[in-house]
């Protein structure tokens, strides 16, 4: 008798488990999931903006044209020489670090750990965006939703044209460079006041 109550209370303690495993696998890890990837993106944007307004503080678009190379287009909140790439969310303020951009003929490439994302870059309706955008990745695309790279990286760039009063209106991509070329100003904000 001792014995079956032991087994059914053994049972039931089971079963909690599972349940309890199942619901913070559907209810929890999406949870996680979608913090991570806010943060991160939120971030990456930060750093983007940042990196381009100082890229339009270096180089004035001449004559309506503007070159962007990888580094102006940084993903990073810091570099560091560890050679560890990702990200740190704490209290839904993400840090990254040593993540990179690649700007290739065809595609942008942006690595966060283990996770990459290529796209390539077209202007609608006067907005930066990343089209045919792919990602491929181990752990860190399981922790990320699949748009968190690019969503980062459409959001900084926009956030810095707006902030000059730029309307982009034709992205191409050169060998190491992201050539964008603009329509009439808006009304401008002085970027080389501005400083995140």
């Amino acid at each position: 008798m001792k014995k079956k109550l032991l087994l059914g209370g053994l049972v039931v303690v089971l079963a909690c488990c599972v349940v309890g495993s199942l619901a913070g696998y559907f209810k929890l890890w999406p949870a996680l999931i979608s913090s991570n990837s806010e943060s991160v993106a939120d971030e990456i944007s930060n750093s983007v903006q940042s990196a381009v307004l100082l890229a339009l503080e270096r180089d004035s678009p001449i004559e309506g044209g503007l070159l962007l190379y990888a580094g102006d287009l940084d993903i990073n909140s810091y570099v560091d020489d560890s050679g560890e790439s990702g990200f740190e969310n704490v209290n839904g303020q993400a840090t990254v670090y040593n993540g990179w951009v690649e700007i290739e003929l065809e595609r942008i490439e942006v690595v966060l750990g283990d996770m990459q994302m290529t796209a390539r870059p077209l202007i609608q309706n006067g907005r930066f965006t990343l089209i045919d955008v792919e990602v491929e990745g181990g752990l860190m695309s399981k922790m990320l939703d699949r748009d968190t790279l690019a969503t980062g990286l459409e959001d900084g760039i926009n956030r810095a044209f707006e902030t000059a009063g730029l309307i982009p209106s034709k992205a191409e991509l050169l060998p190491g460079f992201l050539y964008l070329e603009f329509e009439e100003e808006r009304e401008t904000t002085d970027v080389s006041e501005f400083r995140l």
